[in-house]
């Protein structure tokens, strides 16, 4: 009886020692901890570049506004807050077995997507994420030390969240600007029929008012102008269309161009939206913003709070 115990024991032994040194192996010389993996503060991170076989998405914040780098289209602000307030919660589940390292080392496992994250032209970290067909690893920084992570009380993989489906990211704000910031705004119409505008603030904050694009002086009514800039001051869009589908629709004559000067301008131009038969979308119009190749549906009612004429404001 007591020979089978100090077998056992001898058997349990073994099998910790051989445990501990296949992980041990995992990495030559494991030496990274959990803070190698984590990004304890992420408030100074400017920009996540995603990269995968298919597809490379860059997110980069411009003065505390995230958008899709190279364009005007914002991040929705809650998929970052996700990726920002999770990165400091990354810590280590154990470091990978001997035989992926390896794997890893000889080219039979490939890193199926890459993660680059920024602070100005500084690199805070680099994820490369491998797939053993069974589980998902993670090396940082290409320390070859890949561990297996996880996110302190959350379920779910640290690959999941950074999409390289650029829909993924987008809000469905065309875009944002405070009302103070406004100096100018313009409705400018093609129909005749219709009184074309513009609004200017002069040095002492107040608006003046004038009719199409002429010089005026007229004093706008104060309620109407504030309200106006209020509602005017963003635009959300209903769906994406590509410049094919755009084309395709037939749609007709610009409706407005729509400027608002600040320390940029916002240029929307307002299309009809017509169908093959030439029936007028009496719900919905197409807009481009700032001549991009992005063709956004907005709800007329979105529209309406621009779509305003001179005598309006009277």
């Amino acid at each position: 009886m007591k020979g089978r115990v100090v077998l056992i024991g001898v058997i349990v032994f073994v099998v910790t020692l051989l445990v501990w040194y296949g992980y041990s192996l995992s990495s030559d010389d494991f030496n990274v901890t959990s803070s190698d993996f984590s990004i304890e503060d992420t408030s100074p991170v400017t920009q996540y570049v995603i990269c995968s076989d298919a597809d490379t998405v860059i997110l980069n914040n411009e003065q505390g506004v995230w958008r899709l780098f190279g364009t005007d289209m914002y991040v929705e602000e809650k998929k970052i807050a996700i990726v920002n307030n999770l990165l400091p919660l990354v810590v280590i589940d154990a470091p990978v077995e001997y035989k992926y390292s390896a794997a890893i080392d000889k080219g039979d496992i490939k890193s199926f997507k890459k993660v680059v994250v920024k602070s100005g032209d500084d690199i805070i970290r680099t994820y490369k994420f491998y797939d053993s067909g069974t589980d998902i690893f993670v090396d940082v920084d290409n320390k070859e030390a890949p561990c297996y992570l996880k996110i302190t009380g959350v379920s779910g993989e640290l690959s999941d969240l950074f999409s390289t489906d650029r829909r993924y990211w987008l809000s469905n704000i065309v875009f944002s600007v405070s009302p103070h910031n406004i100096t100018e705004i313009s409705v400018i119409y093609t129909d005749r029929d219709k009184k074309s505008f513009r609004l200017m603030r002069k040095a002492n904050g107040q608006f003046v008012l004038s009719e199409n694009d002429n010089e005026g002086d007229d004093i706008a009514n104060s309620d109407k102008l504030y309200s106006f800039l209020s509602f005017a001051s963003s635009l959300s869009y209903k769906s994406l269309k590509k410049s094919a589908e755009f084309a395709d629709a037939n749609s007709s004559d610009l409706i407005a161009r729509i400027t608002l000067k600040t320390k940029k301008d916002y240029v929307i131009d307002v299309y009809r939206k017509v169908d093959e038969l030439g029936e007028e979308d009496l719900f919905n119009a197409y807009v481009i913003y700032n001549n991009s190749n992005v063709v956004y549906e907005v709800p007329y009612i979105s529209l309406d709070k621009f779509l305003k004429e001179y005598s309006y404001f009277k």
